[in-house]
Protein backbone atom coordinates (compact mmCIF):
# COMPACT_ATOMS: atom_id res chain seq x y z
CA UNK A 1 0.00 0.00 0.00
CA UNK A 2 1.07 3.55 -0.74
CA UNK A 3 2.16 5.44 2.38
CA UNK A 4 0.36 8.59 1.17
CA UNK A 5 -2.94 7.49 -0.37
CA UNK A 6 -3.10 3.97 1.18
CA UNK A 7 -4.17 2.43 -2.15
CA UNK A 8 -2.52 -0.72 -3.49
CA UNK A 9 0.58 -0.18 -5.64
CA UNK A 10 0.23 -2.46 -8.64
CA UNK A 11 3.28 -1.21 -10.59
CA UNK A 12 5.95 1.47 -10.74
CA UNK A 13 6.18 2.44 -7.08
CA UNK A 14 9.04 4.25 -5.33
CA UNK A 15 10.42 3.90 -1.83
CA UNK A 16 11.31 6.66 0.63
CA UNK A 17 12.38 6.04 4.24
CA UNK A 18 11.46 2.36 3.73
CA UNK A 19 7.88 3.32 2.83
CA UNK A 20 6.31 2.56 -0.57
CA UNK A 21 4.64 5.29 -2.66
CA UNK A 22 2.97 5.54 -6.06
CA UNK A 23 5.22 7.60 -8.32
CA UNK A 24 2.54 10.30 -8.47
CA UNK A 25 2.08 10.29 -4.68
CA UNK A 26 5.73 10.91 -3.85
CA UNK A 27 5.76 14.70 -4.08
CA UNK A 28 7.52 17.79 -2.76
CA UNK A 29 6.14 18.79 0.63
CA UNK A 30 5.90 22.42 -0.49
CA UNK A 31 4.86 22.54 -4.18
CA UNK A 32 3.50 19.00 -4.66
CA UNK A 33 5.68 18.41 -7.77
CA UNK A 34 6.42 14.73 -8.33
CA UNK A 35 9.82 13.72 -6.97
CA UNK A 36 9.93 10.26 -8.55
CA UNK A 37 13.18 10.06 -10.50
CA UNK A 38 14.14 13.64 -9.51
CA UNK A 39 16.84 15.00 -7.23
CA UNK A 40 15.42 16.05 -3.90
CA UNK A 41 16.45 16.87 -0.35
CA UNK A 42 14.69 16.13 2.89
CA UNK A 43 14.34 18.10 6.08
CA UNK A 44 12.72 16.70 9.21
CA UNK A 45 11.82 13.58 7.17
CA UNK A 46 9.85 15.65 4.62
CA UNK A 47 11.01 15.55 0.98
CA UNK A 48 11.45 18.79 -0.99
CA UNK A 49 12.37 19.42 -4.62
CA UNK A 50 15.70 21.20 -4.99
CA UNK A 51 14.06 24.51 -5.90
CA UNK A 52 11.71 24.58 -2.90
CA UNK A 53 14.44 23.48 -0.51
CA UNK A 54 16.66 26.33 -1.73
CA UNK A 55 13.87 28.90 -1.41
CA UNK A 56 12.80 27.74 2.04
CA UNK A 57 16.00 26.67 3.80
CA UNK A 58 19.20 27.69 2.00
CA UNK A 59 21.33 30.61 3.15
CA UNK A 60 20.86 33.68 0.99
CA UNK A 61 23.53 35.76 -0.72
CA UNK A 62 23.96 39.04 1.13
CA UNK A 63 24.30 41.00 -2.14
CA UNK A 64 21.44 39.58 -4.25
CA UNK A 65 19.38 37.61 -1.69
CA UNK A 66 19.30 34.50 -3.94
CA UNK A 67 19.72 31.06 -2.30
CA UNK A 68 23.26 29.69 -2.16
CA UNK A 69 23.20 26.00 -3.05
CA UNK A 70 25.55 23.40 -4.51
CA UNK A 71 27.41 24.43 -7.66
CA UNK A 72 25.67 27.80 -7.77
CA UNK A 73 27.85 29.05 -4.91
CA UNK A 74 30.77 30.05 -7.16
CA UNK A 75 28.51 31.50 -9.85
CA UNK A 76 26.51 33.57 -7.37
CA UNK A 77 29.63 34.74 -5.57
CA UNK A 78 31.36 35.71 -8.80
CA UNK A 79 28.29 37.48 -10.19
CA UNK A 80 27.68 39.45 -7.01
CA UNK A 81 31.21 40.44 -6.14
CA UNK A 82 33.05 40.99 -9.43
Amino acid sequence: KCAKCTKVISQGGVSYKNQPYHRECFTCTNCQQSLAGQRFTSRDDHPYCSECFAKLFAKKCYACNKPITGIKIYYTWKKCFF
